[in-house]
């Protein structure tokens, strides 16, 4: 894709082709490979959220009824509770 054409990108491709050498000239390697795994965690983080969005397979809603149900009943007891 290019990526290994620019400045950043002759560092990311030395950082992982020698290692060793590249640590002698100042590039930090330990941080790239960690950033390169955290760009990847987010953009398939990303990609399973827009995933599950597009098969519908979550429902937003999902329990709320029940939910509701429970505090109501709750609210209905303390009340009825406090006016016995």
């Amino acid at each position: 894709m290019g990526t290994q054409e620019g400045f950043l990108g002759g560092i990311q491709l030395a950082a992982r082709e020698q290692p060793d050498p590249a640590l002698g000239l100042g590039v930090p390697v330990a941080r790239l490979r960690l950033g390169a795994f955290a760009a990847s965690a987010a953009i398939a983080g990303l990609a399973g959220a827009l995933g599950v969005e597009l098969a519908q397979v979550a429902d937003r809603l999902a329990g709320f009824a029940e939910r509701q149900q429970a505090v109501d009943k709750a609210r209905f007891d303390e009340l009825e509770q406090r006016y016995r």
